[in-house]
């Protein structure tokens, strides 16, 4: 019974360590860990929830945002993620920031370092 409950407790504090490791699918949506459709819906459903947003529609946005870019991989994104993060900010009271990627800010060369990342992992995942 003793060597029972000691497996027991084993399994039990794995799974607990195991679970609250485990990154919040807000996180792998913005990270693009997800898959295309199911990183969208997450995003959409986490941006509906903020009142602005309430009657938001992320398929005709999506295709309508593409015009204001100026490159890729803004004018072929398929990804809200692309033109829109989050970060979490401050130390002693974090908060989220949720971001865009203006075009504005895009043609002052603002996101070089993401722009190049995001377009060597559409390479990645295009080729066979």
């Amino acid at each position: 019974m003793r060597r029972f409950l000691l497996l027991l407790s084993a399994f039990v504090g794995t799974g607990m360590v195991a679970f609250s490791c485990a990154k919040p699918p807000l996180e792998l949506a913005f990270q693009g860990k997800l898959p295309i459709e199911e990183s969208n819906k997450v995003i959409s459903d986490y941006c509906m929830g903020c009142h602005v947003h309430v009657s938001f529609r992320s398929d005709e946005h999506l295709v309508a945002s593409h015009q204001f870019y100026d490159r890729l991989p803004y004018q072929n994104a398929q990804e809200c993620r692309v033109c829109h993060y989050i970060r979490e900010e401050g130390i002693f009271l974090p908060s989220v920031h949720r971001g865009t990627r203006w075009p504005q800010w895009v043609v002052e060369g603002r996101f070089k370092r993401f722009e190049t990342r995001e377009l060597a992992r559409t390479e990645a995942r295009e080729s066979p």
